[in-house]
């Protein structure tokens, strides 16, 4: 699989996601409004509160990236080398 193949397939995925949890608010407005006599906020206005509150955030430069994968790499070999010293006892 190539990379743009997978980033694809992530960005299907957080879509079907969205959908579900979408149909899953929908589903619950539903119950609740016909549960109790109470007067419940309109959907429309649950999806938008839910819809900003996923918004991405801002996109990392490159640098921030290499940064945090060198970081990443530092930790992990780290803590593998950590492994191989108790494995030798």
């Amino acid at each position: 699989m190539t990379p743009h193949e997978l980033n694809l397939h992530i960005h299907a995925y957080t879509d079907r996601m969205k959908v579900d949890a979408e149909e899953r608010i929908t589903m619950a407005y539903l119950m609740a409004s016909w549960s109790r006599a109470d007067k419940l906020p309109s959907l429309k206005s649950i999806l938008q509160k839910v819809e900003q509150s996923g918004k991405p955030k801002q996109a990392k430069t490159t640098e921030q990236l290499i940064a945090f994968a060198q970081k990443m790499h530092e930790d992990f070999m780290s803590r593998s080398g950590e492994e191989n010293e108790s494995n030798d006892l």
